[in-house]
């Protein structure tokens, strides 16, 4: 991959009991955002 760009997404998994959703990315970078984030910082 050429350095400046952005890693793609390998997976993405919603943990319903705590309401979290995981993104993995193939550069072994997983993120974890809690739905009440994303509601609140969302564009609606």
């Amino acid at each position: 991959m050429p350095e400046n760009a952005a890693p793609h997404p390998t997976g993405i998994t919603l943990h319903q009991a705590s309401r979290v959703l995981e993104i993995a990315f193939e550069d072994g970078k997983s993120f974890r955002l809690p739905c009440e984030f994303l509601r609140v910082y969302s564009p609606s």
